[in-house]
């Protein structure tokens, strides 16, 4: 980061992990927009809201909050939401990120942080599964290959869109663990991450597996 910049951030416990630990450091008219909705999170660890404006308090910058919950009930809900005024200034921020971090969650229900923070119900997650979808940047579901799944869903979700995703510069993502190495892989496929933070044995297995 850089005075100026403009950086996204997601959220989970990787997120707020990496947030909590950085330490503070003055970097005049940095913005830090929330890239998912939050609203309902049960959780510290899986609210957007907070680990945006913990970030911007450690860097002396302004944070851009995205009012929403993760999830609303149809493609008409997220249409009324995306037209309310302050949920449209963010919104028109996604596409200045020139940094993204974001953790790179995984269909499993026992890794999943939206499974887990409340977000998506056991019923939502299977049909989210029987899609093809093996994990998710901000979000956005993904099949091992990186091809976009479960549009249906795509459409009820309030944060970043893929395309916006992959024209961001810089795009961080945060995972570890056996459970992480299939959407790892697709996210790379996806273009949805160009920089990732993992650990040893989880690399290897990558690297094991076909670019």
């Amino acid at each position: 980061l850089s005075p100026r910049t403009v950086v996204g951030v997601g959220w989970g416990r990787a997120v707020r992990a990496v947030v909590d630990a950085m330490p503070r450091k003055a970097l005049p008219a940095v913005k830090v927009v929330q890239l998912v909705g939050a609203v309902g999170a049960s959780s510290a660890e899986y609210d957007g809201h907070a680990a945006a404006q913990t970030l911007a308090e450690k860097v002396g910058g302004e944070a851009f909050y995205l009012h929403t919950p993760f999830m609303v009930d149809s493609r008409r809900t997220a249409r009324v939401l995306l037209d309310n005024p302050s949920v449209r200034d963010t919104v028109a921020l996604f596409r200045e990120c020139e940094v993204l971090v974001s953790g790179i969650g995984s269909t499993d229900p026992e890794a999943s942080s939206y499974h887990r923070a409340g977000y998506v119900g056991g019923a939502d997650l299977r049909q989210i599964r029987a899609a093809g979808a093996v994990g998710d940047v901000c979000g956005r579901h993904f099949d091992v290959q990186g091809r976009p799944v479960a549009p249906a869903f795509d459409a009820r979700i309030m944060a970043i869109g893929g395309q916006a995703l992959t024209h961001v510069p810089f795009r961080l993502g945060l995972a570890t663990g056996p459970a992480k190495v299939a959407a790892i892989l697709g996210a790379l496929r996806a273009r949805y991450v160009n920089a990732l933070v993992t650990d040893g044995e989880t690399a290897a297995r990558l690297c094991t597996l076909k670019p």
